[in-house]
This record gives C-alpha cells, sequence and structure tokens, in this order.
C-alpha cells in the first residue's frame, strides 16, 4: 500500500542546526567537540568553500577516514546548497578515480594519507583539532542561512557496488529530513542520550545514525577503530546507550559480554542492519545484552532503514521464529508492495516477488543515470532489485537479490533461506550460498562457511542438516570453508566475491 502519510517536517538545515553551546557534539580519541566549536568550524569551512568556488548544486567530493572532518564538510556544504560526496576510503586508487570522475566535482579533498592514495590531488586535509586552521584562517563565517529548497540534492552516495559498478544515489534535504524526524523518536535517541558510531559515514546507515544524533542534541562517540574487542570498553567508559551495529559487530559484541563478568552494560537501544541478522544472534543478544534489540532493512536508494523489527517483542509472540526471520513492517511513513517480477501486479501474503517501496525517504534518483533511474522508480514506487514476501502480519520476509535466486532444476531456491538453515549449525559463524552453473541442474547451490574457532564441518553434514530443515532440493552441493568471508565496509557480504572464490574451487558431491 503507498504512504499515506503527510505529516509537517522540519527542514534539514533547521534539524542540524548547531545551537547548544558547550554541550559534546562529538568524541573520536583523545577530541572532544562541543557543538558551539562544531558550529564554529562549520561557519569557517562554509565561508571557505565559498571562496573557493562551491555554489549551490556543486559537488565536493571527500575522502576522510576522520568523522569530524567529514560531518564538518557535509554540513558546510549544506549551508551553501552544496552536494557532498563521501567515498568509500577503503576502495582502491581506480575504483577512488572512477567515482570522482563520475561525480564531477568542483572541489575534491582528502586525509594527507589519501589525497595521493585516492588520486584526488587536490587539498589534503591534515588531521587533529588544528585540521582546519591554516585553511579557513581570516575568512568571515558563514552562519546558518534558514529553510532552503527540501528537494535540493544534499548528498550522493556511491552503491557498494556488491553486484555491479558503484552508482551515484542523489539523496535529497527531505530525503535526509524525513529519516531523521521519523526515526528520532521510536529510536528513543535525545539529548540525555549517549550515541556510537561504529561505521563509516561514507554509507547511508552510519550517515543517517550520526544526523539522528546530531538532530537530537545526543553526544556522538567514535570508536577508532571500531572493532568487536574494544567496544564493550568503549560503551562502558562513555556510557553509551544508543548504538548501530552491524551483525559482525554485534556478534563480537554478544561473545564478549557473555564470556567475561562486569557490571551490565549501559546500552539501552542497538540498532542492527546492513546485512541479514541470524535468529540465533538476536535471541543471544537479547539475553546477553538485556536491551531493546532493533533489527532494520533498508537502502541507500531508501535512504536507509524503512522496516524495522522489535526482537524482545517478536519473541514474545505466538510465533517467535518466524517473526525473527522477518525483517518487520514498515515505518508508519512508509509504504511496502510485493510485486510480480514481470507485470509489476501487487502480490497477497506468502506470494514471492520484488519489494517495492513509497516513501518520502525514496531518493532523487542515480546521478547521471536517466535509464537507470526511469527503471529504479515507477508511478513514485522505488523498485529495490530484492526478491520477498509479506506473512499475514504484515513483516517483510527478505528471500534474496532477484538475480540471485538460484534457479536448480526448475525450482527456485532463495539464498538467504539457505544460509539461515546454516547458521544455525553450531559450527558456523557464518554463511553465504551462491549458484554454481551445472549443465544438469540449470545451477546448484554452493555453501561458503566461516567456522567457529577448532569447529571442523563437512558437505554431508551440511546437505543433511540443510535437507531436514528447509527440503533436500535445497541443499548444497558444495561446500567451501572460510577464514572469513568478503564483506565491505558495513559488514555485507561481498556475493561477487565469494563467487569468485566458488569458481576457483574444486566441485564437491552431496
Amino acid at each position: 500500500m503507498p504512504s499515506t502519510n503527510t505529516r509537517a517536517t522540519p527542514d534539514l538545515d533547521t534539524l542540524l542546526s548547531l545551537d547548544g553551546g558547550t554541550q559534546t557534539a562529538i568524541v573520536t580519541g583523545e577530541e572532544r567537540w562541543t557543538r558551539a566549536e562544531l558550529d564554529h568550524c562549520v561557519s569557517a569551512l562554509a565561508a571557505t568553500l565559498s571562496a573557493d568556488g562551491v555554489d549551490r548544486g556543486d559537488r565536493v567530493a571527500l575522502v576522510s577516514k576522520d568523522p569530524i572532518t567529514v560531518l564538518a564538510m557535509m554540513l558546510a556544504a549544506l549551508r551553501l546548497g552544496a552536494v557532498t560526496v563521501p567515498i568509500n576510503w577503503r576502495s582502491s586508487p581506480q575504483d577512488a578515480a572512477r567515482v570522482i570522475a563520475d561525480a564531477d566535482p568542483i572541489l575534491a579533498l582528502g586525509d594527507e594519507d589519501l589525497a595521493t592514495t585516492a588520486q584526488v590531488g587536490a587539498v589534503a586535509l591534515p588531521l587533529g583539532r588544528r585540521r582546519f586552521s591554516a585553511w579557513v584562517d581570516g575568512r568571515d563565517p558563514i552562519g546558518a542561512s534558514g529553510a532552503q529548497d527540501p528537494d535540493r540534492p544534499a548528498v550522493l552516495i556511491y552503491t557498494s557496488g556488491t553486484s555491479g559498478d558503484p552508482k551515484g544515489v542523489v539523496l535529497t534535504a527531505d530525503n535526509l529530513a524525513h529519516k531523521v524526524i521519523g526515526t528520532q523518536d521510536d529510536w528513543g535517541v535525545r539529548a540525555t542520550s549517549v550515541s556510537l558510531l561504529a561505521t563509516p559515514l561514507f554509507h547511508i546507515g552510519g550517515l543517517s545514525w550520526a544526523l539522528v544524533a546530531l538532530a537530537a542534541r545526543a553526544p556522538l562517540i567514535v570508536p577508532d577503530p571500531a572493532r568487536g574487542r574494544t567496544l564493550r570498553s568503549t560503551i562502558e567508559e562513555h556510557q553509551v546507550t544508543h548504538a548501530f551495529l552491524v551483525p559482525k559487530l554485534l556478534t563480537d559484541l554478544v561473545q564478549d559480554h557473555a564470556s567475561r563478568t562486569g557490571p551490565p552494560s549501559p546500552i539501552e537501544m542497538v540498532l542492527c542492519g546492513a546485512a541479514p541478522v541470524s535468529i540465533a544472534l538476536q535471541r543471544q543478544a537479547i539475553d546477553v545484552l538485556g536491551c531493546r534489540l532493533l533489527q532494520v532493512y533498508g537502502l541507500t536508494e531508501t535512504t536507509g532503514s524503512v522496516t524495522q523489527l522489535d526482537v524482545a517483542r517478536a519473541i514474545a509472540g505466538p510465533d517467535p521464529d518466524q517473526a525473527l526471520a522477518s525483517c518487520g513492517t514498515p515505518f508508519p511513513w512508509v509504504g511496502l508492495d510485493i510485486r510480480d517480477p514481470h507485470d509489476a501486479s501487487p502480490l497477497p501474503p506468502g506470494e514471492h516477488g520484488e519489494i517495492w517501496i513509497s516513501s518520502a525517504q525514496n531518493c532523487a534518483g542515480y546521478w547521471r543515470r536517466p535509464t537507470a533511474s526511469a527503471e529504479l522508480q515507477v508511478n513514485g514506487w522505488l523498485r529495490t532489485g530484492d526478491a520477498g514476501h509479506l506473512d499475514e502480519d504484515g513483516r517483510l520476509h527478505i528471500t534474496d537479490r532477484l538475480k540471485d535466486v538460484i534457479i536448480s532444476g526448475g525450482e527456485n531456491i532463495y539464498s538467504v533461506e539457505v544460509e539461515r538453515a546454516l547458521q544455525s549449525m553450531p559450527a558456523v559463524r557464518d554463511a553465504a550460498v551462491v549458484g554454481r552453473p551445472d549443465h544438469e541442474w540449470g545451477e546448484t547451490v554452493v555453501a561458503v562457511v566461516e567456522l567457529h574457532d577448532d569447529a571442523a564441518l563437512d558437505l554431508t553434514e551440511v546437505a543433511d542438516h540443510v535437507g531436514r530443515q528447509i527440503g533436500r532440493f535445497k541443499r548444497p552441493r558444495d561446500l567451501v570453508v572460510v577464514d572469513e568471508l568478503p564483506r565491505n565496509a558495513t559488514g555485507k557480504i561481498l556475493k561477487a566475491e565469494v563467487r569468485r572464490m566458488v569458481s576457483t574451487h574444486q566441485k564437491g558431491t552431496a
């Protein structure tokens, strides 16, 4: 059903105003910035960008590991009506150069150690509290300009490219404002909260999480580096109440808490997304952390999350395993349909099809790709390219990317279903499932797994377990055991890399 929510949404500039004086805005490493200090920095940066010719609609590309740099630059660009392009600093020099060429920025900036690596060839930004002083000295600050056009592009985020060349997703000021104001209250982020940012700002999950904290005037804590073995100490040191974690970091945090004694965690809510969350991990996190756990689903193209599952409520419900296998229900301002991939007709609960989204969070399209944009958006709806179904309670179940559905012997096999079955095996830490071309079956199922320390597993065990759980025709016909599955910066498994691993693996049988 389409979204019918017509609530008024404050403009993004008002939401992200940095009044608050000595209130802490962000803490990273040994640095602690107040909202007033960040506001002064943003104002000076806006003046410098303007003096360097940055104007409304211009792109400013940024390759930086430093969260203060990224946030300050984005807020400064917003004051000018310019568009920030945060680039994955983990990209190869060739990939970063391709993104910069595609974005066609008027200015490209990078950390001193990344400017050359990423072939930015522009201003290098020194790190530390005085990171901007030499660049902005002598400029008259430009303050917040008040309400601007809500439909103006605000940020250009390039998709992770898990299934092809990255495309620039154009997110508007209104997209971001709807996301911030819609989720802030439900997630319980307020001025008395302390928010943990453990994911990069060049992805929509981390960026929107940071904007929610800024809008709520909640201090933003950025661990360096964001690793499982340091998260617990960071949370305890700063009395973190809210965190956005990818499943890998949530797993590490839960295991650390389960293996050590100590005071109860101050954490009140954990938001988990960017990749599927196993049922076993959801149950364990609730037991060990004792906090509210929300699982979310969304895309860069939808400004991040559009559905949400409250895990504790799901466990207390009449059919917890079915509920925990879902991504929950759409936000109140989001419409969600399951459509036939061939004729786009709506499908009833239980029927598999493509997930379509109607929401004020839907992006403006792909940067300079009119054909791809027209395929993405149809009559106010956004085609996600994900396959799934709704259950009788209106919860969304993701089954696969449409292009990742494995067709074996004429049967559709959804990799997520097989992955969940594998994740229920005690020896398996995580799993990815892909199809391999087969002259007899068309495709066969291949399981690629990470195992827990000292665990062992063979193909027969895997095939028998999956066959018993979800049907023999869905069982893997080959097993690849790896030390670590390939992931992007948000923890999402890179299926293209997995397929390459499988293509070089000697085929087994089961």
